[in-house]
């Protein structure tokens, strides 16, 4: 080798070494995190301020009375037992048989709520839970709470879990379907009225909406159908 070019294999060594570049690789991180990853890596996480915030329904008392079943009055707080479906995603009765209330619905952070008054041996009733089997999960996509509430299974006869239980799968229902409590005879009927009758609350105040009416024998329009309806109207979809 001649003198010239030992010269410049020397000059390009001694530039690579004093640039001040940090030759030292990162040893591998099988989960891809770096040195420092808590202060490089991006924010993923998220809020649920506008579900708990301290304006929102889970954070408020539930409204107080005077209470009230026409149009403008404020539902008082009921409570219920029965199959919770809030997703609308499976037949009823694969859910948890549990106690659900007004103020559960009303900490859903859904707009607006519809319940439907049912007893099994009304005509109108039957095709009503056809109607909700069939259109209630869009309802419920839509941004609504759906519930099929049956009153009696007879005249004023308080239904058993078995006959909620047997109406849900008779139908498919994949709403949220419940009854009164057992024991405590048949309040729903006596404050909440009679079959074929389905109620439009607005969940921010628990206010009534709408009383919707439908046909006890099943030939014309049923409260089911028509307050699905009017859902969609106010949902917007």
């Amino acid at each position: 080798m001649n003198q010239s070019a030992w010269l410049l294999g020397s000059l390009l060594v001694a530039t690579a070494c004093s640039s001040g570049g940090d030759t030292t690789q990162t040893p591998f991180d099988p989960d891809g995190s770096a040195p420092n990853d808590a202060d490089t890596k991006p924010d993923t996480s998220t809020s649920n301020d506008a579900a708990t915030g301290p304006d929102s329904p889970s954070s408020t008392a539930y409204p107080s009375g005077p209470y009230g079943v026409s149009v403008g009055s404020t539902l008082a707080n009921i409570t219920w037992i029965g199959y919770p479906d809030v997703a609308a995603d499976a037949i009823a009765t694969t859910k948890p048989y549990v106690n659900y209330s007004l103020d559960d619905a009303r900490k859903s952070g859904k707009k607006y709520l519809m319940i439907n008054l049912s007893e099994s041996y009304c005509p109108g009733c039957m095709k009503s839970a056809g109607e909700l089997a069939s259109g209630g999960p869009g309802v419920v996509s839509a941004g609504g709470v759906v519930i099929e509430l049956l009153e009696t299974t007879g005249f004023l006869s308080q239904a058993s879990k078995m006959d909620l239980g047997n109406w849900i799968n008779k139908y498919a229902l994949p709403v949220t379907t419940v009854k009164d409590p057992d024991g405590t005879g048949t309040p729903s009927h006596d404050t909440l009225g009679l079959r074929e009758h389905c109620y439009i609350v607005d969940l921010s105040n628990m206010k009534v909406l709408q009383l919707i009416v439908g046909d006890n024998s099943g030939q014309g329009a049923t409260s089911g159908g028509k307050c699905l309806t009017a859902m969609h109207t106010l949902l917007g979809k």
